[in-house]
């Protein structure tokens, strides 16, 4: 039997670092990306419970050198919404702003 994708979306599953910013608050929460895609992301922290759904995140993926081709790792930052606080799954779910593809690259020195 064949299982098709019904989301909007193709799903990257493999896992990046991610930092989020979140404005309201002025912190960061550090996490993993476990599913990314052109419209959002879940991203699993240890802190989402300091997050609130409806809040502005600014984003930043940390891509490794084998995963874009690059020699060193890029990050990839962007504007998003917070959509969903998961407790259960200990994450948090966000929308984009603008599709992934269309975040700002970020080289390594910048990206601190």
């Amino acid at each position: 039997m064949e299982i098709r994708e019904h989301r909007k979306n193709i799903r990257v599953r493999r896992k990046f670092p991610v930092r989020l910013f979140i404005e309201e608050s002025n912190f960061f929460i550090e996490g993993i990306s476990t599913n990314l895609s052109q419209g959002g992301a879940f991203i699993k922290s240890k802190n989402q419970h300091s997050c609130q759904a409806g809040a502005l995140a600014f984003l930043t993926f940390f891509l490794p050198p084998d995963f874009t081709g690059q020699n060193e790792t890029i990050g990839l930052r962007g504007d998003a919404v917070i959509t969903r606080i998961d407790q259960e799954n200990k994450g948090i779910a966000v929308e984009f702003v603008k599709a992934l593809r269309g975040f700002e690259r970020i080289d390594l020195p910048d990206l601190y």
